[in-house]
This record gives C-alpha cells, structure tokens and sequence, in this order.
C-alpha cells in the first residue's frame, strides 16, 4: 500500500505529466494563420471530429482567410463568425454564442487576436464515480480566488 505522501508525488507528477502533454500537443499551440492552418477540429478524436457540421468547418477556415482584416475593429471582442462575415459581436462570449447560435449557420465563435488561447466557457459539475473500472481518476483540491475573468484581453 502506498502511503499518502507517495500518493501525493504521484498525483502531482500525473498533474504535471497531463500539462506537460497538454502544452505540447494542444491545437491552441499551432499559430491560426494562413501558412500551417490547422482546423480547431484537428486536435479532437476522429469519433469527435466526424460529428463536426461541415459548415462550422467552413466558417472557422473564411474566419481563418479574413482574420487580419477583423483584427482592426474586432480585436479582443468575441465574435460569430458565418457565411463569410461576423454575425455577432460583443465582449461577453456567452451572449456572442447565443447570438450567433440563433442564426442556424453552425458560426466558428473566437475571440479575434487570442485564437490560440484555450477558453472555458461551460460549467460542469458531477460527482465522483466511485464505479470507474480502471485506474481512478486522480482527486485535486483546488483554491478558487476570486471571480473568473471572461474577457479574452
């Protein structure tokens, strides 16, 4: 049996691990311009990623071909982006989501000018399942400071 220290190290190294490998393989690490262009739809799992609407993909590659053109008057906004022009805008990203979801055109949302930076911008909240039939998963305590800044900036 492993003491709780050990466990600990061990935890912490798995922690460690995941961010390293994060950092490493994420999309968000690839720069979105037009040479080495990779697709948000790269960095999910074929099972994923064939769920995809092809026009959501077509929206993220027009946003991709126009993006230095928006950086002037949308950079740092949160934008919805169909059809080959912006169709919501604004600073809250979940008002921009419901906004640009309204239309039906499967928008590509971003934030111009911090495409490469990874977003949350859902909650979930479950308990822990104690019936996980591998490895548990690993427990983190976690310190929360303050309130969440969404702006993209």
């Amino acid at each position: 049996m492993l003491s709780l220290e050990v466990m600990a190290d061990l935890g912490r190294l798995h922690s460690a691990l995941f961010r390293v490998r994060f950092q490493i393989d994420s999309v968000y690490n690839s720069p979105m311009s037009m040479s080495g262009q990779q697709s948000l739809i790269d960095g999910l799992p074929p099972e994923i990623a064939k769920r995809i609407h092809p026009d959501w993909k077509k929206n993220e590659t027009d946003y991709l071909t126009q993006r230095d053109q928006l950086l002037a008057q949308y950079q740092h906004k949160w934008i919805g982006f169909a059809a080959g022009k912006v169709i919501a805008a604004g600073t809250s990203p979940v008002e921009v989501l419901h906004a640009a979801q309204a239309s039906g055109k499967h928008p590509f949302i971003t934030c111009v000018g911090h495409e490469n930076e990874p977003n949350r911008m859902r909650r979930a909240s479950f308990a822990y399942d104690s019936t996980y039939p591998r490895e548990p998963l690993p427990v983190i305590a976690l310190a929360y400071g303050g309130p969440l800044n969404m702006s993209c900036r």
